[in-house]
């Protein structure tokens, strides 16, 4: 089949289909990209893979396990998978979602319920102006959504992960 358009599932993608998470194989993502996850002040501070569905953010980060000292930990799986691990999952109706979307920067702006908030900078290379206006595009419907269901708002608990592998939950 010769088609102009071909689609390969990405990272997030692979990862919420993957044994370890099967509790999420019946999401659709919409939309998932690299990320850097910044400071308010634009410093790094890790590399992030996220996953846009239609009422959840997921974020994924690659956490490399020491081969030398634990070896039985090696597996023969997919090697973009190996050491990807979903450290927070955001609803969507508990976060405030912005872009910003302009010469300088392309970034995404989560405020949590907790009164926090994340930022991440695209860091996208491949395809990067058309994967960024999918996002845009995305993140806008998403939030039309949303403010049409103000009133039946409901707060839902925020889970977060604060090193690779352990999950902590916060409202």
């Amino acid at each position: 089949m010769n088609s102009l358009w071909h689609f390969k599932p990405g990272v997030m993608y692979r990862l919420l289909k993957s044994p370890e998470y099967v509790e999420f194989r019946k999401v659709i993502v919409l939309q998932e990209a690299r990320f850097m996850e910044i400071t308010e002040e634009g410093e790094g501070i890790r590399s992030v893979h996220l996953a846009l569905t239609a009422d959840t953010l997921f974020i994924a980060e690659k956490c490399l396990p020491d081969y030398v000292k634990q070896p039985e930990v090696w597996t023969e799986s997919d090697p973009e998978l190996e050491g990807v691990e979903l450290i927070s999952i955001l609803p969507l109706d508990a976060s405030d979602i912005v872009v910003q979307d302009d010469r300088k920067y392309k970034r995404i702006h989560v405020d949590l319920p907790n009164g926090t908030a994340r930022h991440y900078e695209y860091a996208e290379t491949v395809r990067s102006e058309r994967i960024w206006k999918s996002w845009v595009q995305d993140v806008a419907v998403l939030n039309r959504q949303q403010t049409e269901d103000a009133e039946s708002h409901v707060n839902l608990t925020v889970i977060r992960v604060t090193t690779c592998g352990h999950f902590s939950k916060s409202s």
